[in-house]
């Protein structure tokens, strides 16, 4: 199973930070990364997506988890890919539309899924970056 990450410039573990740039404060400040790792811990990391503030993207809902992580995220970046069809993805498919909210000037991020806020729950949760957390999209 995928376990991700969320996470700004201004609030990255600095492995990552290292390899992210970004230019100019504003643009931080627009930028989160979404992260999706192989292990438990999120340190063998599979998939770095850029996500910005308040712009929605969706994400296929896949159920198989014995598929290889891999495949699994690739779905994440193009669903009409070959490795997510080896997954059952698809364009066609029920997806999830999530966004983020990038909140304090950079240092805390907030996933917003608006499946939640029609099913009447609170839309959006606060996720730490250094928090390590099972994807509710991906299984």
């Amino acid at each position: 199973m995928p376990k991700m990450k969320l996470f700004t410039l201004a609030t990255a573990p600095a492995a990552i930070a290292m390899i992210i740039y970004v230019s100019g404060a504003s643009a931080i400040s627009q930028i989160a990364y979404l992260t999706y790792s192989n292990d438990d811990q999120c340190r063998e990391l599979s998939l770095a997506k850029a996500v910005l503030n308040a712009v929605p993207f969706s994400i296929p809902i896949l159920s198989d988890a014995t598929q290889p992580c891999s495949d699994l995220v690739a779905c994440a970046i193009d669903d009409s890919s070959p490795q997510c069809a080896r997954v059952g993805g698809s364009a066609d498919m029920e997806h999830a539309t999530l966004s983020v909210q990038i909140r304090n000037l950079g240092k805390e991020v907030w996933e917003c899924d608006t499946s939640n806020e029609a099913a009447g729950e609170n839309p959006c949760d606060f996720k730490s970056p250094d928090a390590c957390f099972a994807s509710s999209i991906l299984p």
